[in-house]
């Protein structure tokens, strides 16, 4: 287990006095740890204290390899609430003194706004640093995650509702203002109607108190009738009088209910109005849309990109993928508009009558913004195989590719788990097929328990050099622990009741952060296996002439690299679907049978991408594999590279 050791001080003689020197921090295993005296915490997620206190002197030191891991503790811990800002301040120390490891992670921060404003210009300059290459030289393509993915799809519909609400809320409010004015008329008119009523009561009683004084000073008899009459009439108006002045009452009640109505009419139409800007200037900040061309490969010279097609190909189907986290309005390949799948997938076909196609992709999103593709179909020739290749007709005898080591797994039979059908055949095949075209040395486990996985791994561990090369290879059942976005591989002795067996990602990114191997590759055909998927990786392109591109890949021989490719994202994946094989694993064998060149792991996903989400899609599943660095794992940027056996010189 990696663990975060405290060795003890030297001790130390000078002249005739001894002392103890300052306690030393070590990355290490919990064995190695106990076996030198050290003391270690286990790692708790919930307090990452006791981690910090072991690095943070070096740290303060200047060590920037203490200071990287002091930024990477801060970085994902506690799980609830990193500290990604103080990581950039540590990362940005590290990083300046040259490490490259620093680069990367203050690169990934960058990249993705974490505790700094999100700024791929200099996510690309931290990157290229730590490569080495130019700026222009680095193929930047941003790639969303699945969680950034249902992020933006939340957004988007979180968008749809508030303008269906707010239309809502202003039909109410018109429909409201309608009432108050139609009350407002009506009161105007009652007004009008109890003006006269009471300008009648007031003439009727002039009239009355006239005639009272007449017949008080006339001396003939009171004539009672006459003034029972002018009475009579005059209760009557002040009845009438009182019935239209509670009538007004009324209506001004409703005039001022409906006022208050319309006033919290108008406070929630403009709540939503400013929560609907909101979420359209953050709309209008997500990035355009990016093209990514999956097949065929691309070869990138200081003229036009090409596209090689071999002669005997007369029509040639490109396949892509277009992100575009606004939404995409349209996507037109040499200016007609071609369909696009749900999951951003496109394809055409194109015929080779000629020998030579251009072909411009370009996406257009919501907010008007594109990106586009420009390439050129056209036939390989003789001269330019090779030198894409990298294979045959090609020395690489003086670049030092080292060792190939290859630990591959497969588990079927489950005792407390339903059990899979072709995990066992997958890694027989993925072994064999190592091992035999591409030089690998293979140790193959079936059917494995938590141990056998652990102690195998371990031992690959201590005998790994930094001029070997490891791939993992992992088939069998997988899952995700959703309130710590955990993801876990399920050995044969793991129960769904009881994790104690289960194996922690996390922990398998541990044991190859320890690894002295120069370049590692995580292959896992699991559900959920896509949360190992958590780092950016830095594409590089190759120049075209046989001396730039030996050198550029001496340069990428060289680099340490973690990378994963995951069948999945972080949801179930098909086990079946190719015949004794999985889609994945059948895409994987696919691929890699068929290659005879060096083979960066990038391609390689690239690859088997376009056939698993084919081959997934006509059976109704969603399929995506991942590739990624593991930067807290040691990723240096570079690549993995599968090199045939005729390729190796």
């Amino acid at each position: 287990m990696e663990v975060d050791c405290l060795l003890p001080g030297q001790v130390r003689k000078l002249g005739s006095m001894i002392y103890a020197g300052p306690r030393r921090p070590l990355k290490t295993t919990a064995g190695d740890c106990e076996i030198r005296g050290g003391e270690y915490v286990v790692y708790d997620r919930a307090n990452y204290k006791s981690a910090l206190a072991v690095w943070i002197v070096e740290a303060e030191t200047g060590d920037p390899q203490a200071q990287t891991y002091v930024g990477e503790i801060y970085m994902k811990s506690p799980p609830e609430k990193p500290r990604y800002d103080l990581a950039a301040k540590w990362f940005e120390r590290a990083a300046e003194k040259g490490y490259k490891r620093a680069q990367i992670n203050l690169g990934y921060l960058y990249e993705h706004g974490l505790g700094v404003s999100k700024n791929m210009d200099r996510a690309v300059s931290w990157y290229s640093r730590a490569s080495g290459v130019n700026v222009g030289d680095i193929v930047q393509r941003e790639q969303l995650s699945s969680e950034e993915r249902a992020e933006l799809v939340e957004l988007k519909e979180k968008n749809s509702a508030q303008l269906l609400e707010l239309q809502r809320v202003r039909k109410e409010m018109t429909e409201a203002e309608e009432k108050i004015l139609a009350s407002r008329q009506d009161l105007e008119q009652r007004s009008a109607e109890i003006k006269k009523y009471q300008q009648e009561v007031a003439r009727r009683q002039d009239e009355l108190e006239r005639v009272r004084k007449q017949l008080k000073a006339s001396t003939v008899a009171r004539n009672s009738a006459a003034e029972g009459e002018l009475q009579a009439r005059f209760a009557e108006l002040e009845r009438s009088l009182q019935e239209k002045e509670n009538e007004l009452t009324r209506q001004e009640e409703v005039a001022r209910a409906l006022s208050s109505e319309i006033k919290e009419y108008r406070n929630r139409s403009k709540t939503f109005e400013t929560n609907l800007a909101a979420l359209n200037r953050k709309l209008a900040d997500l990035p355009g849309p990016r093209i990514e061309i999956l097949n065929p490969e691309l070869l990138r010279t200081r003229g036009i990109v090409i596209a090689p097609v071999n002669r005997k190909e007369e029509k040639r189907t490109i396949t892509g993928k277009v992100w575009s986290p606004a939404g995409l309005r349209e996507l037109k390949i040499n200016g007609s508009p071609t369909p696009v799948e749900e999951d951003g997938l496109f394809r055409a076909i194109f015929p080779m009558r000629k020998g030579k196609v251009k072909v411009e992709v370009v996406a257009v999103d919501e907010n008007g913004r594109r990106d586009k593709a420009l390439f050129s179909l056209q036939y390989r020739s003789a001269e330019g195989a090779s030198l894409a290749s990298g294979g045959k007709g090609d020395d690489l005898s003086s670049i030092a590719f080292g060792r190939y080591f290859a630990l591959v797994i497969g588990n079927n039979k489950y005792r407390g788990l339903p059990p899979l059908k072709t995990a066992v055949a997958d890694a027989t095949e993925v072994g064999r097929l190592l091992r035999e075209q591409y030089g690998f040395t293979v140790t193959v486990l079936l059917n494995a328990d938590r141990h056998a996985i652990l102690s195998t791994l371990n031992d690959f561990r201590k005998k790994l050099t930094e001029k070997d090369n490891f791939l993992i290879y992992y088939a069998g059942h997988g899952t995700l622990e959703e309130r710590n976005t955990q993801g876990f591989w399920l050995p044969v002795d793991a129960d769904l009741d009881d994790d104690v067996n289960w194996l922690p990602t996390d922990r398998v990114t541990g044991i190859m952060n320890l690894m002295s191997a120069k370049q590692i590759m995580i292959i896992a055909d699991a559900c959920y296996s896509g949360i190992m998927t958590r780092a950016s990786l830095t594409r590089l392109d190759a120049g075209r002439s046989k001396e730039s591109y030996r050198k550029w890949l001496k340069k990428l021989a060289s680099y340490k690299s973690r990378v994963v490719i995951s069948s999945g994202e972080t949801k179930p994946v098909l086990d079946g679907g190719g015949g004794k094989h999985s889609v994945f694993a059948r895409a994987l064998l696919e691929t890699l049978r068929d290659n005879d060149k060096i083979l960066l792991g990038i391609d390689l996903h690239r690859a088997v991408t376009e056939k698993v989400v084919e081959v997934s899609s006509r059976m109704g599943h969603d399929q995506v594999p991942q590739y990624a660095g593991l930067n807290r794992a040691g990723h240096e940027l570079g690549d993995f590279l599968f090199i045939p056996k005729d390729s190796k010189g």
